[in-house]
Protein backbone atom coordinates (compact mmCIF):
# COMPACT_ATOMS: atom_id res chain seq x y z
CA UNK A 1 0.00 0.00 0.00
CA UNK A 2 1.33 3.32 -0.56
CA UNK A 3 2.39 5.85 2.14
CA UNK A 4 0.27 9.03 1.01
CA UNK A 5 0.21 11.59 2.99
CA UNK A 6 3.90 10.97 4.68
CA UNK A 7 7.31 12.23 4.23
CA UNK A 8 7.79 8.37 3.78
CA UNK A 9 6.24 8.85 0.11
CA UNK A 10 9.26 10.20 -1.39
CA UNK A 11 12.15 8.87 0.76
CA UNK A 12 11.98 5.38 -0.33
CA UNK A 13 14.78 4.33 -2.41
CA UNK A 14 12.48 1.86 -4.22
CA UNK A 15 9.27 1.77 -3.15
CA UNK A 16 7.72 0.92 -0.10
CA UNK A 17 9.42 -2.21 1.29
CA UNK A 18 8.51 -5.66 0.72
CA UNK A 19 6.52 -7.88 3.37
CA UNK A 20 9.27 -8.64 6.08
CA UNK A 21 11.86 -6.11 4.59
CA UNK A 22 13.81 -3.13 5.94
CA UNK A 23 13.02 0.38 4.12
CA UNK A 24 15.68 1.70 2.18
CA UNK A 25 15.65 5.66 2.95
CA UNK A 26 17.44 8.18 0.69
CA UNK A 27 18.38 11.62 2.51
CA UNK A 28 15.73 11.52 4.89
CA UNK A 29 14.74 13.59 7.06
CA UNK A 30 14.86 13.03 11.24
CA UNK A 31 11.42 12.73 11.10
CA UNK A 32 11.50 10.28 8.33
CA UNK A 33 13.95 7.91 10.35
CA UNK A 34 11.31 8.02 12.99
CA UNK A 35 8.69 7.07 11.15
CA UNK A 36 10.65 4.45 9.51
CA UNK A 37 11.42 3.06 12.85
CA UNK A 38 8.12 3.08 14.00
CA UNK A 39 6.72 1.03 11.14
CA UNK A 40 9.45 -1.30 11.39
CA UNK A 41 11.92 -1.50 13.68
CA UNK A 42 15.10 -0.30 11.60
CA UNK A 43 15.68 1.39 8.49
CA UNK A 44 18.88 1.70 5.82
CA UNK A 45 20.50 5.11 4.40
CA UNK A 46 22.63 5.07 1.43
CA UNK A 47 25.45 7.28 1.10
CA UNK A 48 26.49 8.24 4.41
CA UNK A 49 29.60 7.57 4.55
CA UNK A 50 32.47 9.01 1.47
CA UNK A 51 34.24 5.94 -0.27
CA UNK A 52 37.22 7.50 0.03
CA UNK A 53 36.77 7.28 3.90
CA UNK A 54 35.61 3.71 3.36
CA UNK A 55 38.79 2.86 1.63
CA UNK A 56 41.19 4.87 3.90
CA UNK A 57 39.74 3.01 7.11
CA UNK A 58 40.38 -0.33 5.32
CA UNK A 59 44.04 0.01 4.85
CA UNK A 60 44.22 1.53 8.02
CA UNK A 61 42.35 -1.77 9.36
CA UNK A 62 44.52 -3.92 7.68
CA UNK A 63 47.67 -2.23 9.21
CA UNK A 64 45.93 -3.16 12.39
CA UNK A 65 45.01 -6.73 11.03
CA UNK A 66 49.01 -7.33 10.14
CA UNK A 67 49.70 -6.18 13.40
CA UNK A 68 47.42 -7.95 15.74
CA UNK A 69 48.92 -11.37 13.57
CA UNK A 70 52.09 -10.37 14.94
CA UNK A 71 51.69 -10.06 18.27
CA UNK A 72 48.96 -12.84 18.34
CA UNK A 73 51.89 -14.90 17.74
CA UNK A 74 54.73 -13.32 20.12
CA UNK A 75 52.17 -13.22 22.96
CA UNK A 76 49.00 -14.61 22.38
CA UNK A 77 45.52 -14.32 23.35
CA UNK A 78 43.50 -17.21 25.16
CA UNK A 79 42.95 -19.74 22.81
CA UNK A 80 39.49 -21.04 24.20
CA UNK A 81 36.69 -18.96 22.42
CA UNK A 82 34.77 -17.85 26.14
CA UNK A 83 38.02 -16.99 27.36
CA UNK A 84 39.42 -14.60 24.26
CA UNK A 85 35.88 -12.65 24.08
CA UNK A 86 35.89 -11.83 27.65
CA UNK A 87 39.52 -10.61 26.96
CA UNK A 88 37.74 -8.61 23.99
CA UNK A 89 35.42 -6.74 26.13
CA UNK A 90 37.87 -4.29 27.38
CA UNK A 91 40.17 -4.93 24.22
CA UNK A 92 40.78 -5.06 20.36
CA UNK A 93 41.57 -8.95 20.01
CA UNK A 94 41.64 -10.47 16.27
CA UNK A 95 39.53 -13.75 15.87
CA UNK A 96 40.42 -16.00 13.10
CA UNK A 97 38.66 -17.71 10.39
CA UNK A 98 39.00 -21.18 11.05
CA UNK A 99 38.00 -22.25 7.77
CA UNK A 100 40.24 -20.04 5.79
CA UNK A 101 43.84 -21.60 5.58
CA UNK A 102 45.93 -20.52 8.44
CA UNK A 103 48.75 -19.70 5.64
CA UNK A 104 46.81 -16.79 4.13
CA UNK A 105 47.97 -13.47 4.83
CA UNK A 106 46.47 -11.92 8.31
CA UNK A 107 44.03 -9.70 6.07
CA UNK A 108 42.66 -12.90 4.35
CA UNK A 109 41.99 -15.01 7.55
CA UNK A 110 40.42 -12.59 9.74
CA UNK A 111 36.89 -13.26 11.29
CA UNK A 112 36.44 -10.43 13.11
CA UNK A 113 38.38 -7.36 15.53
CA UNK A 114 36.82 -6.55 18.97
CA UNK A 115 34.91 -5.99 20.68
CA UNK A 116 35.96 -2.45 21.78
CA UNK A 117 37.18 -1.44 17.96
CA UNK A 118 36.04 2.69 19.38
CA UNK A 119 39.85 2.34 21.50
CA UNK A 120 40.76 2.64 17.64
CA UNK A 121 41.45 6.29 17.13
CA UNK A 122 40.13 6.30 13.38
CA UNK A 123 36.84 4.07 13.91
CA UNK A 124 36.06 6.62 16.92
CA UNK A 125 36.11 9.41 14.53
CA UNK A 126 34.04 7.68 11.96
CA UNK A 127 31.75 7.03 14.95
CA UNK A 128 31.49 10.25 16.05
CA UNK A 129 30.64 11.68 12.36
CA UNK A 130 27.91 14.05 12.21
CA UNK A 131 26.29 12.22 9.90
CA UNK A 132 26.42 8.62 12.19
CA UNK A 133 25.41 11.16 15.59
CA UNK A 134 22.43 12.59 13.53
CA UNK A 135 21.20 8.97 12.59
CA UNK A 136 21.55 7.17 15.68
CA UNK A 137 20.00 10.33 17.46
CA UNK A 138 16.78 9.74 15.65
CA UNK A 139 16.00 6.63 17.36
CA UNK A 140 17.73 7.10 20.88
CA UNK A 141 17.74 9.75 23.31
CA UNK A 142 21.33 9.22 25.21
CA UNK A 143 23.22 6.65 23.53
CA UNK A 144 25.84 4.64 24.75
CA UNK A 145 28.32 2.45 23.49
CA UNK A 146 28.51 -0.88 24.66
CA UNK A 147 30.09 -3.04 21.55
CA UNK A 148 32.45 -2.13 18.59
CA UNK A 149 33.62 -4.73 16.15
CA UNK A 150 35.18 -5.23 12.77
CA UNK A 151 33.15 -8.71 10.98
CA UNK A 152 34.82 -9.55 7.67
CA UNK A 153 33.20 -12.52 5.88
CA UNK A 154 36.52 -13.26 3.70
CA UNK A 155 36.41 -15.20 0.21
CA UNK A 156 36.46 -18.92 0.93
CA UNK A 157 35.44 -18.48 4.86
CA UNK A 158 32.15 -20.62 5.65
CA UNK A 159 31.36 -19.04 9.29
CA UNK A 160 28.05 -17.35 9.17
CA UNK A 161 25.40 -16.12 11.78
CA UNK A 162 22.23 -18.06 12.08
CA UNK A 163 18.99 -15.83 12.25
CA UNK A 164 19.10 -14.23 16.06
CA UNK A 165 18.50 -11.31 18.27
CA UNK A 166 21.30 -8.91 19.57
CA UNK A 167 19.87 -8.97 22.81
CA UNK A 168 20.54 -12.28 23.07
CA UNK A 169 23.96 -11.34 24.33
CA UNK A 170 24.12 -7.64 25.30
CA UNK A 171 21.50 -7.95 28.42
CA UNK A 172 19.89 -4.92 29.76
CA UNK A 173 16.75 -3.93 31.78
CA UNK A 174 14.34 -2.47 29.88
CA UNK A 175 16.27 -4.30 26.78
CA UNK A 176 17.09 -0.31 24.60
CA UNK A 177 19.59 -2.04 22.72
CA UNK A 178 20.32 -0.54 18.91
CA UNK A 179 22.60 -1.95 16.49
CA UNK A 180 24.43 0.09 13.94
CA UNK A 181 26.21 -1.27 10.94
CA UNK A 182 28.62 0.81 8.31
CA UNK A 183 29.46 -1.15 4.75
CA UNK A 184 33.18 -0.71 4.40
CA UNK A 185 32.26 -2.93 1.39
CA UNK A 186 29.50 -3.54 -1.37
CA UNK A 187 27.22 -6.16 0.41
CA UNK A 188 25.06 -8.26 -1.57
CA UNK A 189 23.61 -11.91 -1.47
CA UNK A 190 26.93 -13.37 -3.19
CA UNK A 191 29.29 -12.54 -0.32
CA UNK A 192 26.68 -13.03 2.58
CA UNK A 193 24.39 -9.93 3.31
CA UNK A 194 22.49 -9.49 6.07
CA UNK A 195 18.60 -10.64 5.93
CA UNK A 196 16.91 -8.59 8.60
CA UNK A 197 12.97 -8.83 9.66
CA UNK A 198 11.45 -5.56 9.36
CA UNK A 199 8.11 -5.39 11.32
CA UNK A 200 6.68 -2.77 13.56
CA UNK A 201 6.33 -4.80 16.53
CA UNK A 202 9.24 -5.70 18.64
CA UNK A 203 9.58 -9.44 19.18
CA UNK A 204 9.63 -10.97 22.49
CA UNK A 205 12.99 -11.55 23.55
CA UNK A 206 12.82 -15.71 22.96
CA UNK A 207 16.18 -16.07 25.08
CA UNK A 208 19.04 -15.42 26.95
CA UNK A 209 22.48 -16.04 26.49
CA UNK A 210 25.11 -15.89 29.23
CA UNK A 211 28.85 -17.09 28.28
CA UNK A 212 30.54 -20.25 30.39
CA UNK A 213 33.57 -22.09 30.44
CA UNK A 214 32.44 -24.09 27.99
CA UNK A 215 30.78 -21.44 25.76
CA UNK A 216 27.32 -20.25 25.62
CA UNK A 217 24.67 -21.21 27.89
CA UNK A 218 20.93 -20.31 26.94
CA UNK A 219 17.37 -20.70 28.07
CA UNK A 220 15.09 -22.30 26.04
CA UNK A 221 13.80 -20.49 23.19
CA UNK A 222 9.88 -19.55 23.46
CA UNK A 223 9.56 -19.51 19.24
CA UNK A 224 11.79 -20.18 16.44
CA UNK A 225 13.13 -17.74 14.19
CA UNK A 226 11.35 -16.90 10.52
CA UNK A 227 12.37 -18.61 8.43
CA UNK A 228 15.53 -17.41 6.21
CA UNK A 229 13.62 -17.62 2.79
CA UNK A 230 10.70 -14.80 3.82
CA UNK A 231 13.44 -12.49 4.54
CA UNK A 232 14.88 -10.75 1.59
CA UNK A 233 18.48 -9.99 1.50
CA UNK A 234 19.78 -6.46 2.65
CA UNK A 235 21.71 -5.07 -0.05
CA UNK A 236 24.47 -2.18 1.19
CA UNK A 237 26.08 -0.48 -0.84
CA UNK A 238 29.90 0.65 0.68
CA UNK A 239 29.08 3.65 2.99
CA UNK A 240 25.55 2.27 3.92
CA UNK A 241 24.37 2.56 6.99
CA UNK A 242 22.26 0.52 9.03
CA UNK A 243 19.95 0.49 12.30
CA UNK A 244 18.20 -1.58 13.82
CA UNK A 245 16.68 -2.75 17.46
CA UNK A 246 18.01 -5.74 19.51
CA UNK A 247 14.92 -7.66 18.87
CA UNK A 248 14.97 -7.68 15.24
CA UNK A 249 15.97 -10.53 13.91
CA UNK A 250 18.38 -10.99 11.38
CA UNK A 251 21.43 -13.13 10.42
CA UNK A 252 23.54 -14.20 6.85
CA UNK A 253 24.77 -16.62 4.52
CA UNK A 254 27.71 -17.82 3.08
CA UNK A 255 30.12 -15.43 0.95
CA UNK A 256 30.12 -17.36 -1.84
CA UNK A 257 32.06 -14.71 -3.99
CA UNK A 258 35.80 -13.58 -4.00
CA UNK A 259 35.23 -10.70 -2.34
CA UNK A 260 35.12 -9.44 1.09
CA UNK A 261 31.78 -8.51 3.37
CA UNK A 262 33.91 -5.55 5.92
CA UNK A 263 31.12 -4.07 8.35
CA UNK A 264 31.69 -2.34 11.55
CA UNK A 265 29.09 -2.88 13.88
CA UNK A 266 28.10 -0.82 17.14
CA UNK A 267 25.74 -1.34 19.52
CA UNK A 268 24.24 1.05 21.77
CA UNK A 269 22.09 0.98 25.20
CA UNK A 270 19.89 4.35 26.82
CA UNK A 271 21.97 5.37 29.79
CA UNK A 272 18.75 5.26 31.69
CA UNK A 273 18.74 1.02 30.76
CA UNK A 274 20.37 -1.26 33.60
CA UNK A 275 23.45 -3.30 32.28
CA UNK A 276 22.95 -7.14 33.59
CA UNK A 277 25.91 -8.44 36.00
CA UNK A 278 25.66 -11.53 33.89
CA UNK A 279 26.55 -10.15 30.74
CA UNK A 280 29.79 -11.64 29.08
CA UNK A 281 31.14 -8.03 28.21
CA UNK A 282 31.24 -6.05 31.62
CA UNK A 283 30.79 -2.26 32.09
CA UNK A 284 33.75 -0.08 32.55
CA UNK A 285 33.70 1.12 36.19
CA UNK A 286 33.17 4.50 35.04
CA UNK A 287 30.58 3.46 33.11
CA UNK A 288 29.58 3.10 29.02
CA UNK A 289 31.06 6.18 27.52
CA UNK A 290 28.01 8.78 25.87
CA UNK A 291 27.83 8.97 22.47
CA UNK A 292 26.21 12.25 21.89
Amino acid sequence: MAETGSDLATAYVDGPPAPFALPVLNAPSAAVCTQAWARWGGFLLHSVVPPDVCDQLVQALNTRIVAADAADRSAPWPTGFADRLIASGSAVVPFWDPTVAAALPPTERLMRLGHQLQQLPEVAQLLRRPEILGSLGTVMQAPELVDCVLIDKVPGGTVQFGTHQDAWYLLSEPDTLVSLQIALDDADEANGCLRVQGKPEREPLTCRAVLGAQGWKTTQESQPPPPDAEVPPLVMPRGSVLLYHGRAWHGSRVNKSGRHRRVIVAQFKEASSRWLPENWLAAPPDGFPSWR
